[in-house]
């Protein structure tokens, strides 16, 4: 992901005070610190929301601010004057913090990362803070230091330029919100200009459901519903991890290869439900691993008992479920559970 364009700059403000900038007149440098900062925070955007830019309710009624900004410094493939772009985001982003509704919100650190990845260009948007840390002096003895939080997303934003510039869909921010209150993290949303997006776990969630309702529409056999199932979590992990797009429509046609459909009617089975009953666009552009995940497993729990396992241990009949008395068989029950069930029974002989 060669980094383009990179700078940081300070908005400072304390709850209930005024926000203050402190701007830089030239980009960082991009060196081994900057791209490392860089790959940190994108790894971090998983699970976010997705969305766009808020549009005028008219037509001929100006855009968002930071969306008229960036048209204006932004011509397809680089910024005309980047320095220019962000002094001018950071404006925006200090007369949102001053907005009443955002009495309550910090300061921090805005970072903006101009990088390119398989061709298409992106914009991070990331507010940034410190964090204590401990360090060891010359001597040997512990000091406290303050350091960049890189591991958390508290703020952040990652537009994909491409897609945004050619028009050709309506979902190119990935958006992340800390878990503070929302009259503390409403500002971060209005400064974008990033309308109502819709969540990945739900994105991610309808195309489990829409996985299930294809394997039962195409009367696919226990094994094979398995087997279904664990090849679209795949695929969208693979995607995941080389970042790439997860488009429904490759799944569909990898789920037609496998299991070939009978006549023409069957083809594209999977788009078609994910599209016409689940509401979902054919490219997911961000998946929630956590709810990918019961695809290939089942997991229950209540407060005094939880119990998950892989859908293979079903077809290996290591797990054996009866539908009638609605029982699990377990074998072939973990060392340690065994060692310690025989310890507990054995101290109640």
């Amino acid at each position: 992901m060669p980094i383009q364009n990179i700078i940081i700059h300070e908005v400072s403000k304390e709850p209930q005070g005024a926000a203050a900038l402190t701007l830089r007149n030239e980009e960082n440098p991009i060196n081994e610190h900057a791209e490392r900062v860089s790959s940190k925070l994108a790894g971090l955007f998983t699970g976010v929301n997705i969305g766009g830019f808020r549009q005028p309710e008219e037509p001929g009624l100006p855009l968002t601010a930071f969306e008229s900004l960036l048209q204006t410094h932004f011509d397809g493939s680089d910024f005309t004057d980047f320095v220019a772009f962000s002094r001018g985001a950071a404006t925006i982003l200090a007369d949102a913090l001053n907005r009443p509704s955002a009495q309550s919100a910090k300061g921090g650190y805005l970072l903006m990362n101009h990088y390119t990845h398989q061709a298409n260009h992106f914009l991070s948007v990331v507010m940034l803070r410190m964090r204590q840390g401990i360090s060891l002096g010359a001597d040997l003895s512990f000091a406290e230091v303050e350091e960049l939080n890189l591991d958390t997303l508290h703020m952040a934003g990652r537009i994909n330029l491409t897609e945004w510039r050619g028009g050709a869909s309506e979902r190119y921010i990935a958006f992340k919100i800390g878990r503070q209150a929302r009259d503390v993290t409403q500002y971060f949303s209005d400064f974008i200009g990033c309308r109502e997006y819709t969540a990945a776990k739900l994105d991610t969630r309808h195309l489990v459901e829409a996985t299930k309702t294809f394997c039962e529409r195409r009367y696919l056999s226990e094994a094979e519903s398995v087997s279904a199932k664990r090849a679209v979590s795949e695929l969208c992990r693979e995607r995941i991890e080389n970042e790439q797009p997860v488009l429904i429509e490759d799944i569909s046609n990898l789920l037609d290869a496998r299991f070939p459909p009978s006549d023409e009617d069957q083809r594209g089975m999977l788009l078609a439900i994910a599209q016409d009953e689940y509401g979902l666009t054919n490219r997911l552009s961000a998946v929630d691993k956590n709810a990918l995940r019961s695809l290939v497993r089942y997991q229950g729990k209540t407060r005094q008992l939880s119990i998950s396992f892989d859908a293979d241990l079903l077809e290996q009949g290591v797990v054996q479920f009866d539908p009638a008395s609605k029982q699990l068989t377990i074998k072939e029950l973990p060392e340690s559970l065994l060692a310690d069930l025989d310890q507990s029974v054995g101290q109640t002989q």
